[in-house]
């Protein structure tokens, strides 16, 4: 099951991605399910900054916002470098490889929460 991360807390998790499209970021809401998915908590309202790294010494990774991405409509990651976004609750990230077994890299901010 995916795991649920409490606003104050940041997440950092690696997952192999090959050449089917595999879900890297689940936003709340979303049935998504796998040991490797992090699913975004919070409110709607608070944006979540994410960093994607490509840790591959030579596949390129395309990330999109579904199941459909693909080598041709998604943004490419080439290798050793990586991507920072603003996410929000409903946000979702997928991923697919140049080749099988692309190291991936996944870390999600998830905010100061209210301390009280």
């Amino acid at each position: 099951m995916s795991e649920t991360i409490a606003q104050s807390q940041n997440d950092n998790y690696a997952v192999s991605v090959g050449t089917s499209a595999t879900v890297l970021i689940e936003g709340a809401g979303v049935n998504q399910s796998g040991p490797d998915i992090a699913t975004i908590g919070g409110t709607i309202d608070v944006p979540r900054e994410v960093i994607i790294h490509n840790a591959h010494g030579s596949q390129t990774l395309y990330i999109g916002s579904g199941s459909d991405v693909t080598t041709s409509n998604g943004l490419p990651i080439p290798f050793g470098e990586y991507k920072e976004m603003s996410l929000v609750y409903s946000d979702e990230v997928w991923a697919i490889a140049s080749g099988a077994s692309t190291d991936t890299r996944v870390s999600i901010l998830h905010g100061k929460g209210d301390p009280a």
